[in-house]
């Protein structure tokens, strides 16, 4: 007994059941690739209508990120004034002694 999924005879030719695994297993590859390239399709289309209104945030977002920007520098500025002219006054450091200069071998004059 021959595997085949039709009778030879009656004007069918036999055709074995590995080719109809095949057909099956292409088919089925064809049709996730198909899925994919419809869902792929559709994520590029949602991101390119996206994308306007995403440039347009980005623009927006430029005065604010500025102005934080300087406020942040200002109040630096600000404490670094603070910090050097509204402190307390240091008292002087006293002058350093020099250590006495050592003997010397020869005799002075």
């Amino acid at each position: 007994m021959s595997i085949t999924a039709l009778p030879a005879g009656d004007g069918w030719t036999a055709i074995p059941v590995m080719y109809y695994v095949i057909g099956m297993a292409v088919a089925f590859v064809a049709g996730r690739m198909y899925e994919k390239m419809r869902r792929a399709w559709a994520d590029y289309r949602g991101a390119k209508a996206a994308v306007p209104g995403a440039r347009r945030n980005a623009w927006q977002s430029i005065p604010r990120a500025a102005r934080a920007a300087a406020v942040v520098v200002a109040v630096g500025v600000a404490l670094a004034y603070a910090a050097f002219h509204l402190g307390p006054t240091p008292e002087p450091a006293a002058p350093a002694r020099m250590p006495s200069a050592p003997p010397s071998a020869s005799p002075t004059p």
